[in-house]
């Protein structure tokens, strides 16, 4: 009978020192748990000793004592531990580690936490850092400047080289909305929403490179990033207004990707008895997605060589400004951003930092920016030395691009969002994981920065109506005095209209007036439509207006 039953025996394949996976099974659960929701082995840990006899042995395993379980183990419930010689790099296709947690690859936690207001955790930035050096400002240019990198994009953009990149996954939640946030009216007089002033913006630059370029109108492809939150939403709004005038081959979706969130030990959080709690991986999220959605690969098909990516509740964004994309193309930057200058030193805005001295440039935000450093100011300038904020208006060549992902995809740095995580037990304090969009710039060998006129560009919607700052209406005044400052450039007036019984009407929300987009992209062209007439204020001026 033995002489049977050893037959099928394999003689032992473990040494000592040997490192090998134990079969999860064989192990009481720690927590309740699907089986199913884990891997099928865990370890790798090494055989201290070989116990029975040569043909048939077992093993006394070194399990770390929290797991509380007798370490003898036979062989059967035991794999060899592998490593893959020709692909190093290559992961194992079975899981790593499980010490007493489920271990995630790669967090990088850069900064150190103290208790601060109401007991939130605050970060100070550990690193040396410097102010960023040669950053084009506003004195720093002149109109003849401005008007070459403007053809220089321009043509540029009718060859067909740009894509737009849209970050559109935010919720209108803080602004009172069920809807995507870039569904949301400001409060224009046209009652348009941000993804229309968007889109007519794009048909406007369209028809510039048109212009000088002399040849048929370029479309101008429009990369959509959506969420699981504002996807379907999102698509559907587009299709029912007819995508705002555009074609509909040019405006392309792709949804940002979303990692599990752990709780503060490390552990993985059930929404459902069956269903990992997974939020979206952050803004920075996009590289990989551009990946993964193929999004990436249609722009090189399309034979795109730069990107210009933003973020959707910016109300007075440029959207594919050609003189930004001029600069950048003359400097050979692989990589540009729009700054502006800090309001003060306790704004709440990430600032452009150089790493140590002559590092690669970074963003630090302003709550790892030590209290010192975001109140010094330059003997020579009178200004911040950390003065140039980050409004996530950035330009990318293609190649560039393709070589963020590949890096990522290799060595991706996650930080650690400490937030209230819904779970199957209520609601725990846990770890959501994320990627900022700025940590890809510590590759780039060069990086511009511009200067921008907050005025003109940068008016964020984030908070509800009646908030003192980033409220609709800030934006939406901001917008309209803008474009009066235009109207008057172009020898145009504005008044008050009249009441019924004569008197001037006035208004508390500002003034100045709505410019169609389609019109006029950064003021230019409007002498034919402005010059001579008289606009009323909070009016809107479409070319038929005066």
């Amino acid at each position: 009978m033995i002489e049977q039953a050893n037959k099928h025996r394999r003689p032992s394949q473990f040494a000592v020192g040997d490192l090998v996976w134990v079969k999860s099974k064989e192990f009481a659960p720690e927590e309740s748990i699907s089986q199913k929701l884990l891997p099928a082995y865990r370890g790798p840990w090494q055989v201290l000793d070989v116990i029975g006899d040569v043909d048939g042995p077992s093993y006394v395993i070194e399990i770390p004592p929290h797991l509380r379980t007798y370490p003898v183990f036979h062989a059967s419930k035991l794999l060899p531990c592998v490593t893959n010689e020709l692909f190093q790099s290559r992961r194992s296709a079975i899981p790593p580690s499980m010490d007493g947690k489920y271990d995630v690859d790669k967090i990088v936690v850069e900064s150190t936490y103290h208790t601060g207001r109401r007991g939130r955790p605050q970060r100070q930035y550990k690193e040396t850092v410097s102010p960023v050096p040669n950053v084009v400002t506003l004195e720093g240019r002149s109109a003849d400047d401005i008007q070459r990198w403007r053809e220089l994009g321009l043509r540029a953009i009718a060859s067909g080289e740009l894509a737009v990149l849209l970050l559109a996954g935010g919720q209108g939640t803080r602004l009172g909305s069920s809807q995507p946030k870039g569904c949301y009216d400001i409060g224009l007089p046209s009652r348009k929403c941000l993804f229309h002033l968007q889109a007519e913006r794009i048909s406007r630059v369209q028809k510039m490179a048109a212009n000088i370029s002399g040849q048929g109108q370029t479309k101008i492809p429009w990369f959509i990033m959506t969420s699981e939150f504002t996807h379907t939403a999102t698509v559907s709004y587009f299709q029912r207004h007819g995508y705002f005038g555009l074609d509909p081959s040019q405006v392309l979706f792709f949804l940002q990707g979303k990692l599990p969130c752990l709780d503060e030990n490390g552990k993985i959080i059930l929404e459902k008895p069956y269903k990992i709690a997974r939020a979206p991986d952050g803004n920075g999220g996009l590289y990989t997605a551009l990946k993964t959605s193929g999004s990436l690969s249609e722009m090189e098909r399309r034979g795109v060589r730069y990107v210009d990516g933003y973020c959707v509740d910016n109300a007075l964004v440029r959207v594919a400004d050609p003189v930004y994309l001029g600069l950048s193309i003359e400097r050979g930057a692989v990589c540009a951003s729009k700054v502006v200058r800090k309001a003060h030193p306790e704004e709440r805005v990430g600032v452009f930092a150089q790493r140590g001295v002559g590092g690669p440039t970074v963003v630090v935000e302003y709550s790892e920016l030590d209290k010192s450093l975001a109140h010094a100011v330059d003997p020579q300038t009178g200004r911040l030395l950390f003065n140039w904020s980050n409004i996530c208006i950035h330009l990318y060549s293609l190649d560039f691009l393709k070589r963020v992902v590949t890096i990522f995809e290799e060595h991706a740095k996650y930080h650690v969002a400490k937030k209230a995580i819904p779970c199957v037990d209520g609601t725990v304090f846990g770890v959501k994981l994320e990627r900022f969009i700025f940590d890809a710039f510590v590759y780039a060998p060069c990086l511009t920065l511009m200067e921008v006129e907050r005025e003109e560009e940068f008016a964020a919607v984030k908070n509800p109506a009646g908030s003192p700052t980033e409220s609709p209406e800030i934006a939406c005044r901001k917008l309209l005095k803008m474009h009066g400052k235009w109207v008057i450039a172009a020898g145009g007036r504005l008044e008050w209209g009249k009441q019924e019984n004569g008197d001037h009407k006035g208004s508390e929300t500002g003034w100045g007036v709505e410019l169609d987009p389609l019109l006029s992209h950064a003021g230019e062209d409007l002498e034919m439509i402005c010059k001579g007439k008289v606009f009323e204020h909070l009016s809107q001026v479409n070319g038929r207006s005066g």
